[in-house]
């Protein structure tokens, strides 16, 4: 018995002198994070294209904000700017080590010749000036909302002709050509179709961009494209639409449903 005893009190010093002691591990070596610097050309032949170069050779991911309403995740890419002016690229870059990231000032000298023969930019925004800002309601028309399995499907549903609730005619959407701003004015209260379809108070964003893509749509629609977070007509649609139709007084967009199956059509009129 006393064997016994003397055995267990030996096993329990050695626990109170050793086994509090912490585990260590060894550090896990994760490198150095990758050069977020940059280099860019204008374009000799087109003084509104700028070509961007990323010198982050050891990151897996790059990313672009080209201070113009577009971006990009391409190591090399070239962006059009439209009007004159001074615009703020960053790029970031993403490596084992971290993320760094880089922002130089591009100087444009002339707007685009071209921009104001863009018939889908000029029905947009209404205009090509600096100071041109357009805003979009939705159509008091019979299927200013239609939800189906497909694009440009109305089988799951249609609206009536003025079948929305008034918190849905009185958002307009509003696009600028300044800063590519776009403007969610939603008068406080927003349908929310993640809590039974309430009008619910939401503050949309005050940073919100927008950019067209030009043939990158389905079947070579053109598309407009958003900030991400932000939409157009119904809160789980977006941040990028086909266009459907797109003229002075009506824009028509098709995006798939947010988080689940099947597409929306939405039907909108010029508010101003």
């Amino acid at each position: 018995m006393k064997a016994g005893k003397y055995t267990y009190t030996f096993l329990l010093l050695i626990f109170v002198m050793f086994g509090c002691e912490p585990y260590e591990v060894d550090d896990i070596e994760l490198g150095q994070a990758p050069m977020g610097s940059f280099t860019f050309e204008i374009l000799a032949d087109n003084p509104n294209q700028v070509r961007f170069v990323s010198a982050a050779t050891d990151a897996f991911l790059i990313g672009w904000n080209f201070g113009n309403g577009s971006s990009s995740n391409l190591p090399i890419d070239t962006a059009t700017f439209l009007f004159a002016g001074e615009y703020e690229v960053t790029m970031t870059a993403a490596g084992r080590g971290g993320s760094a990231s880089s922002s130089q000032t591009i100087v444009i000298a002339q707007d685009d010749a071209n921009a104001c023969s863009n018939e889908t930019l000029l029905a947009l925004v209404g205009g090509c000036t600096t100071e041109a800002s357009k805003g979009w309601t939705f159509s008091f028309n019979s299927g200013a909302i239609s939800v189906g399995p497909d694009p440009g499907s109305s089988e799951w549903f249609i609206s009536a002709a003025g079948g929305l609730v008034p918190e849905q005619y009185d958002d307009t959407f509003v696009f600028k050509i300044e800063e590519n701003a776009f403007v969610y004015e939603n008068n406080i209260l927003t349908v929310n179709p993640w809590e039974a379809y309430e009008a619910q108070e939401y503050i949309p964003s005050t940073e919100a961009i927008w950019d067209l893509s030009f043939g990158t749509g389905l079947n070579g629609k053109d598309q407009i494209i958003l900030t991400e977070g932000s939409f157009m007509g119904v809160r789980d649609s977006g941040p990028i639409y086909d266009i459907v139709e797109l003229n002075e007084d009506v824009l028509i967009l098709e995006s798939p449903i947010i988080e689940a199956e099947g597409y929306f059509t939405l039907y909108f009129k010029a508010a101003n």
